[in-house]
């Protein structure tokens, strides 16, 4: 909650104090979730100084938030840093959060970092985007990814999806 680069100086004295960097809270909405620093950093305040600071610090980067929500913008610093430290997009959703939106670097990205369109347990990434509205660019982006253009998913492939919904990129 401290504003601006006073952050970065307040969790450097929590550190050098020997702060828990694996701490959590809990928001009141989501009492099963806790939540960390580095999905505070890369997620709400989506600041990349302090994002790096604790990733050099040493935080863990698979908290199972942060990928996701550095995704919702179209600033892609605090994603690549948290890529570039080891994060796994794996049991995230990002790639189909990413996929709420037209923006394709940030689709690149988690592609390049081993992202699955077709990830078990998760809504395929074809379906999603083309429910989603995306364009022909991203579909076929999907598609040289690998996601599995006849998956069935609730019912319907991508291709019906695609019909049913008017998406005539897709």
């Amino acid at each position: 909650r401290v504003p601006g680069q006073g952050a970065t100086d307040c969790a450097r004295i929590l550190v050098e104090a020997g702060a828990d960097l694996e701490a959590k809270w809990f928001h009141p909405g989501w009492p099963e979730s806790p939540l960390g620093a580095l999905y505070a950093a890369s997620g709400l305040r989506r600041d990349p100084i302090l994002t790096e600071f604790l990733l050099q610090a040493g935080i863990k980067t698979d908290d199972g938030e942060s990928v996701y929500h550095s995704t919702e913008v179209s600033d892609t610093t605090c994603l690549r840093l948290l890529l570039k430290y080891g994060a796994s997009t794996k049991k995230t959703n990002a790639l189909n959060h990413q996929l709420d939106t037209e923006r394709m670097e940030g689709l690149d990205l988690l592609l390049e970092a081993g992202a699955d369109p077709d990830e078990p347990g998760m809504a395929p990434a074809l379906h999603w985007a083309i429910k989603n509205g995306r364009s022909g660019r991203i579909i076929q982006r999907l598609l040289e990814a690998g996601a599995d253009v006849s998956r069935d998913w609730h019912g319907a492939t991508a291709r019906s999806l695609a019909v049913l919904s008017g998406n005539r990129e897709a």
